[in-house]
């Protein structure tokens, strides 16, 4: 397929479009690497996202109906039309107004599936393979646990091992994005989540969602406690931040906070309330009570979320 490059003119297409600018970011760099490849290979290549994303981070309206006055030209200069078949080409509006293009004017079309990019280039140069973005649970498959040691830092190259053997050139912080949108992080000991749990005067849970662990309590505080009633909130030092507190005395609930040591004057709060705190470190004993849970065997974000509710049923189950 790479032999008989050179001198071709070449329309590089491939999903761009998303609610997520990282899963954006990460489509951008598998394009650009992709083109670099073939202009490496003497082809003439036109990569509309490539040229795009940059100027898009300006504001300007990325979706195909603003840029198909510079694409379709494009399409029909080109010799073949390169589709990379990445995660969401099947929906993207852009993706198949393109196709539709290259087949009125007759632009061969030459289809890239996921498996033809992680062996895009013979064995003796697979350390020159671009990496392969697709989307962050694509990357979140991967098995690195090996690379999770401090010798590695933001931004290192490493190769992984995906699931069926086959090495791909990775980057440490597009790792760590994958992680962050699968609700997981990157930490010393390897992949950690945290649970953010509400309960109530008996210590029953009322709300709970699932964070990356290294994401900090405070920051999900009052998406915790939105639209809880209650006279009083009882947390530890790590909810305490000026932000959380307004929010709290804003809604009419008293913060039984400690202050950190850290500030200029210290806040009073009822000591003797806060003795009441160990109801939610007793509802966090009875979640991980299930082995499941404490050790987090779910490989994904929802499938721990779910066993988590389910373990909560059963704590309600037992006062009924």
């Amino acid at each position: 397929m790479f032999n008989k490059l050179k001198n071709k003119k070449i329309y590089l297409a491939l999903p761009y479009s998303h609610d997520d600018p990282q899963v954006r970011e990460a489509r951008y760099r598998t394009a650009t690497s992709v083109a670099a490849f073939l202009m490496k290979q003497g082809a003439t290549v036109f990569s509309p996202i490539t040229i795009g994303h940059q100027i898009c981070q300006y504001g300007i309206d990325t979706s195909f109906k603003r840029w198909a006055e510079l694409d379709f030209p494009m399409i029909s200069w080109a010799d073949e039309f390169w589709l990379l078949q990445l995660d969401g080409h099947e929906i993207s509006f852009g993706v198949q107004e393109e196709l539709k293009q290259a087949m009125l004017v007759g632009t061969k079309i030459v289809r890239i599936s996921q498996q033809d990019l992680s062996n895009f280039l013979p064995s003796s140069h697979t350390s020159a393979s671009p990496y392969v973005a697709t989307s962050a649970p694509r990357v979140a498959e991967v098995r690195y646990e090996f690379i999770i040691r401090s010798k590695y830092k933001y931004g290192d190259t490493i190769f992984v091992i995906v699931d069926n053997n086959k090495i791909l050139k990775q980057e440490i912080y597009e790792i760590a994005i994958a992680f962050v949108q699968d609700k997981q992080s990157i930490a010393y000991r390897g992949l950690n989540s945290k649970i953010h749990l509400a309960v109530d005067a008996h210590g029953m849970p009322v709300r709970m969602f699932i964070t990356a662990g290294t994401i900090a309590d405070c920051s999900q505080a009052c998406t915790l406690v939105k639209g809880i009633n209650a006279e009083n909130l009882l947390a530890d030092k790590g909810y305490d931040s000026d932000e959380f507190v307004k929010h709290l005395e804003k809604e009419g609930i008293n913060p039984v906070i400690p202050p950190r040591k850290n500030r200029k004057k210290l806040r009073y709060y009822d000591k003797y309330l806060y003795r009441l705190r160990h109801l939610v470190e007793n509802a966090f004993l009875e979640l991980k009570r299930w082995r499941g849970i404490a050790t987090r065997y779910a490989k994904n974000t929802a499938s721990f979320l779910a066993a988590v509710h389910i373990r909560c049923i059963a704590i309600w189950a037992k006062i009924y």
